[in-house]
């Protein structure tokens, strides 16, 4: 998957967590945000190792 796409997804999340009306929402997009920067990690992790990572 493309990084600039996670990180995109990831900074959306966090702006719609800041401006979220309810905690509810609030807390669904910072889960959001925790999952993209799982799959960051992930991504960056594979490159260093010189494998490829895919998602389905």
């Amino acid at each position: 998957m493309d990084l600039n796409y996670l990180f995109a997804r990831h900074q959306l999340s966090l702006m719609k967590a800041s401006v979220a009306l309810c905690g509810e929402a609030r807390a669904a997009h910072l889960g959001l945000a925790r999952l993209y920067a799982e799959r960051i990690d992930h991504v960056r992790n594979g490159m260093r190792g010189g494998g490829r990572s895919v998602f389905l």
